[in-house]
């Protein structure tokens, strides 16, 4: 079973396994989506990583960096919105959901996480975290006892 929290701690001070972070596709190539809150350093280190991946910000691209220094998390994960320009923080509900449900679907070995999308109040706020805990949904199977238990994300935190 997954937890949902909210935090209005900045997300990059956070504990966690990995943070999430929202991108948009400004002319095929990737920005980071406002509402980030990251440092000034770490969001030139995630910009010129979304560079060097080549990454579009395409609507559910799913893309992962390690240690972005300032970024308490080793592991930020970044998920496409789709069309946009950076300083746009409003977005269709449903294009959240989607975008935090492939996140959190592509993470391995990750239990606590945080999703920092942008968000303009409590509905959008609810389809980050309902896309992120249906994303981090593991079936488990019939167990028996050669059965070994999925780990999974058991903490989803929405800054």
């Amino acid at each position: 079973m997954t937890t949902v929290n909210v935090s209005d701690r900045p997300a990059h001070d956070l504990k966690a396994d990995v943070l999430v972070l929202a991108t948009v596709d400004t002319d095929g190539k990737a920005a980071l989506a406002a509402g980030h809150g990251l440092p000034r350093a770490a969001a030139a280190h995630v910009a010129a990583q979304l560079s060097a991946l080549h990454a579009t910000g395409a609507a559910e691209e799913v893309l992962t960096i390690a240690a972005v220094p300032g970024v308490v998390a080793p592991r930020v994960v970044l998920t496409g919105l789709g069309k946009g320009a950076p300083r746009t923080t409003s977005f269709e509900h449903e294009v959240l959901r989607r975008a935090a449900g492939a996140a959190s679907r592509s993470l391995k070995n990750a239990t606590k996480i945080v999703v920092a999308l942008p968000t303009t109040g409590a509905d959008s706020v609810a389809a980050v975290a309902e896309g992120a805990a249906l994303g981090a949904y593991r079936y488990a199977g019939v167990r028996g006892p050669a059965a070994k238990p999925t780990k999974g994300v058991t903490t989803v935190t929405v800054a």
